[in-house]
């Protein structure tokens, strides 16, 4: 069993959800994004997303766009984004941790690399936005053996046809997204959320998070009483970057705590 996999299980025991926030890495610079990471982990993340950044990021909004410019320019790459999850992993960090990138860079590095090194690195799981599932049998092939979590999209527009194909693929969890459209905070979740989660979970035992839009605790209890899991990503880089170097991860923490709080199932 993968650790996202055993993450799972054991907030199903605790009766909860999971709480997965988004960092870019090299947002808002190098060393205060590794200082970040761990502050989410010290302060109750239970998986952590971070992205690595790219210039074309399809389905990103402008918030993440934003924060994945200045982390190209703080020379961010996929060879440091595995160097800084080793040196977390070294230093005590072990929450299941997560990178979310697009194709072209991890082809350039080469599947069968990225899987050994990710591997060697101890992270656990890859979110590849444009990577279609038709596609992903390559990928699956090196990254399965090394227990490494190929986590797939399903929308309010996915077809039945192509939902049941995600499913028979899908480890660790599968990623719901929320709206139709990129990434970015909302005030409010639609209306069809309630019925698009429990589709999928009367088609697999696979655990769903949800995200896309969320961006405050009352999303993530309303998420947490009927998903897996909740991601919350743009209100994250919203706050890192409208608050003093100083105070970032005091703010942070607080941050987590109060949405971990929300995956309490009532």
């Amino acid at each position: 069993m993968s650790q996202i996999s055993e993450t799972f299980k054991k907030l199903r025991e605790k009766s909860e959800a999971a709480f997965m926030p988004f960092l870019t890495l090299g947002f808002p610079n190098i060393k205060e994004c590794f200082d970040l990471i761990k502050t989410m982990s010290q302060s109750g993340a239970d998986l952590i997303e971070l992205g690595v950044p790219f210039s074309d990021p399809l389905a990103d909004g402008p918030t993440i766009q934003e924060a994945s410019q200045i982390a190209l320019k703080n020379g961010m790459t996929v060879k440091k984004a595995i160097e800084i999850v080793k040196q977390l992993r070294s230093e005590g960090v072990s929450t299941p941790i997560l990178l979310m990138g697009y194709a072209n860079p991890f082809l350039a590095y080469g599947i069968e690399n990225l899987a050994r090194d990710l591997k060697a690195a101890k992270v656990d799981g890859l979110i590849i936005p444009d990577l279609p599932p038709n596609d992903s049998e390559e990928w699956l092939k090196y990254l399965s053996p090394q227990e490494i979590d190929l986590i797939f999209f399903l929308s309010p527009t996915t077809s039945k046809e192509r939902m049941q194909t995600i499913i028979d693929k899908a480890s660790g969890f599968i990623y719901g997204i929320s709206v139709t459209g990129v990434t970015g905070a909302r005030e409010r979740l639609p209306d069809t959320i309630k019925t698009f989660i429990e589709d999928i979970k009367e088609r697999t035992e696979t655990p769903l998070c949800i995200g896309f839009g969320l961006s405050k605790a009352d999303h993530i209890k309303e998420v947490s009483q009927i998903a897996d899991g909740a991601i919350m990503a743009s209100s994250i880089i919203n706050t890192l970057a409208q608050t003093s170097a100083e105070n970032r991860n005091e703010t942070l923490s607080k941050l987590i705590k109060e949405m971990k709080n929300a995956t309490k199932r009532t």
